[in-house]
C-alpha cells in the first residue's frame, strides 16, 4: 500500500503541483499529517486524498498501512484471559493515525464485532 494522508470531506488545494492546503482544514493539522507520514515512511506521501470516514474520526488521518491481522488479549466468554489472532480478508482495513501521531484508528475492511467475536 502506498503512503497516504487522507482527509474527511473538503477539497485539496493545489498550486503549481504542490499541496497548499485542504479547504476547511487547519493548515497546521495538514502539515503535521504530511510530516508524520514522511517520518513514518521515510519518503513523501504518494497520495493525498479526500474521502468519507466514519463519524467521530479525526478530519485528517495518516494511513500507516493495511492490517494483515489483528491480535489482542481478552477475557471474553469465560473470564480467562486468552490471546486472539484474526487474519484479515480483502479489502483489508487500514491502520491510521491522527496528525499528532498519538491515536490509532482502524478504517474500512470487512471485520465486524459480533456476539461470537470478531468476524470477517
Amino acid at each position: 500500500m502506498s503512503s497516504a494522508v487522507r482527509f474527511a470531506g473538503g477539497e485539496l488545494l493545489v498550486e503549481n503541483g504542490a499541496l497548499v492546503g485542504v479547504r476547511g482544514r487547519s493548515a497546521k493539522t495538514v502539515d503535521r499529517a504530511v510530516q508524520l507520514c514522511r517520518k513514518f515512511t521515510g519518503r513523501e506521501p504518494e497520495t493525498l486524498t479526500v474521502e468519507d470516514v466514519p463519524e467521530g474520526t479525526p478530519e485528517v488521518l495518516v494511513v500507516l498501512g493495511e492490517l494483515s491481522g489483528l491480535q489482542y488479549a481478552s477475557n471474553k466468554f469465560d473470564g480467562k484471559k486468552r490471546e486472539y489472532f484474526h487474519e484479515t480478508r480483502r479489502p483489508r482495513a487500514r491502520l491510521c493515525s491522527n496528525a499528532a501521531g498519538d491515536r490509532l484508528f482502524i478504517v474500512g475492511g470487512k471485520m465486524r464485532v459480533r456476539p461470537e467475536g470478531l468476524v470477517g
